[in-house]
């Protein structure tokens, strides 16, 4: 039973780092910053950056805020995941939505929300 917690465990901490690195990407680019800005702008070096963005290493809370301070973002926008399927994130509200309709809702839910 440890086995397993361990291993589901490490899976969730490397889904995170994998969100945490693509949104990082995602962001710094639609702010149209470089490694070299965002690190300034965040007091880290870019070396760090580019792990973070790489998934390469894991990743302190104090690392983190200061990204999200660079970007000027909530941590959250940081953590979420990219691929979240907000019609079941929301208890599907909208009843029972199935296949075409889903993937509408949740592309009009992220434009909604700007992601």
């Amino acid at each position: 039973m440890a086995k397993e917690m361990g291993k589901e465990f490490e899976a969730f901490v490397k889904e995170y780092r994998k969100n945490i690195a693509s949104n990082t990407t995602k962001y710094r680019l639609m702010k149209k910053m470089t490694k070299k800005k965002l690190a300034e702008l965040s007091g880290l070096t870019s070396v760090l950056l580019t792990r973070v963005e790489k998934s390469d290493s894991p990743i302190e809370m104090e690392t983190l805020y200061k990204l999200a301070f660079g970007l000027n973002i909530p941590v959250s926008f940081l953590l979420e995941n990219p691929d979240a399927d907000y019609c079941d994130m929301i208890g599907n509200f909208f009843g029972n939505v199935k296949g075409d309709e889903k993937t509408y809702i949740n592309k009009l839910f992220r434009k909604i929300i700007g992601r």
